[in-house]
């Protein structure tokens, strides 16, 4: 089933009061898939095949607030099924395939020729986000709601 495993079904309820509970600026959604990681445009319509990852969101968002961004990534090899999937935890590299959800299908195929390296912020990275400093900006580019 879905709640097997790595992947997990979407919860659909919240256990929070409303004003616990903060609200993303799609602004920041669009500017990840479209400016910093270039998906399909699609006349601006977000759908299937240009929503950018959490992580993505979470650098665009990281790099109009603050002064100062550190980004750390760590890939996940899927060469070894035996490796753990987090330093946290006993779960394997393995669980990934196990329910066959959306990042196996994203994984790029292996490559028959060496390409020229392109940095890739979709998929197969756990970023560690460090924010210096808070610029001031346009009321457009908050992040939150209260």
């Amino acid at each position: 089933s879905a709640s097997d495993g790595f992947w997990k079904s979407v919860a659909t309820r919240v256990p929070r009061e409303p004003h616990e509970i903060r609200i993303l600026n799609p602004y920041f959604i669009q500017e990840a898939a479209f400016s910093f990681i270039g998906l399909p445009f699609n006349n601006g319509l977000m759908g299937r095949g240009n929503i950018p990852t959490l992580g993505s969101v979470a650098i665009t968002m990281a790099l109009h607030n603050c002064d100062e961004v550190a980004v750390a990534g760590f890939g996940y090899d899927m060469s070894s099924p035996n490796a753990p999937l987090h330093y946290y935890e006993n779960i394997k590299m393995s669980a990934i395939k196990e329910v066959g959800g959306p990042r196996q299908a994203r994984l790029p195929p292996k490559p028959t020729t060496t390409p020229t390296p392109k940095p890739s912020w979709d998929g197969d990275v756990d970023l560690q986000l460090s924010c210096t400093g808070q610029k001031t900006a346009p009321a457009r580019h908050l992040a939150i709601k209260s």
